[in-house]
């Protein structure tokens, strides 16, 4: 992986990665990279959530389940 992606998700949102370490930085971003790759606009909330699994604050059944929505909104329009 370049630097470019992790610096592009740690740089525009750095307070969403406040207080994880450096292997939890990396996991994540790999993360996010990948989703992109996959063809996911990663935003702000994308990275939120996944710095949230990221500290704890959000479960993994909870993150998928935030997905889903999340899917489901863009794919519907609905808020």
């Amino acid at each position: 992986m370049s630097a470019a992606p992790k610096a592009s998700f740690t740089e525009r949102w750095p307070e969403l990665f406040e207080g994880l370490g450096e292997r939890e930085v990396s996991a994540t971003v790999r993360a996010l990279s990948s989703m992109g790759e996959g063809g996911w606009e990663v935003g702000f909330e994308e990275v939120k959530a996944l710095t949230d699994v990221s500290r704890g604050a959000l479960s993994r059944d909870g993150y998928v389940e935030w997905a889903r929505a999340r899917a489901h909104t863009l794919a519907t329009g609905e808020d």
